[in-house]
């Protein structure tokens, strides 16, 4: 798969982070519908300039701001010319508009990375035990064990945030779809 999209999925992934309002928990539909319409995205990619002029300006900015959910990256492209196209690809899998897609995508990849971190208790346990380690890590100065350890709070923090986002009944919902998603964010 071509390395653009792969930052468009990652993109994808980075929304996790990002707050947004959940009313009726996803259904199976919406997933598997979620699923296609990012396999027809990646066909259109393969040949299609005005999808990689999209995918370039969504992947730019997803960088510089991590925190960035996909209703909020369409927001920012919500003129670029592609997003037409986009539409009606979303329609055709399900959805009303590509905000609805996003909305939804975004629920997704909140109860994605849930499972993928396989629960906030097995995370912390991970990050005591890094923390136990670079104590007695011999090769590195406090300031580098410091500067480690506040990179890692940092981002437990964030996955803490994270983990209130996605609600049970979506963390089950996607439950059942993870090996397709897996398949689709790996891009085979």
């Amino acid at each position: 798969m071509n390395k653009q999209f792969q930052g468009f999925v990652l993109a994808v992934i980075l929304a996790l982070f990002a707050s947004v309002g959940f009313a009726a928990p996803l259904t199976d539909q919406q997933v598997k519908g979620f699923i296609s319409t990012l396999e027809e995205f990646a066909d259109m990619e393969e040949n299609n300039e005005e999808f990689e002029d999209w995918l370039d300006a969504s992947e730019q900015h997803s960088e510089d701001d991590v925190q960035l959910s996909m209703v909020d990256m369409l927001e920012q492209f919500k003129h670029h010319p592609f997003n037409r196209k986009m539409e009606t690809v979303v329609q055709r899998h399900g959805f009303k508009n590509l905000h609805e897609w996003a909305q939804v995508g975004d629920r997704i990849n909140a109860a994605f990375m849930h499972h993928a971190m396989g629960g906030m208790a097995e995370l912390e346990e991970q990050f005591k035990q890094m923390q136990r380690e670079l104590a007695n890590a011999p090769d590195l100065t406090p300031e580098q064990k410091e500067a480690m350890l506040s990179m890692a709070s940092g981002g437990m923090q964030m996955i803490s945030e994270f983990g209130e986002k996605a609600s049970p009944e979506d963390v089950e919902t996607v439950g059942r779809h993870l090996e397709e998603l897996q398949r689709v964010y790996d891009g085979d």
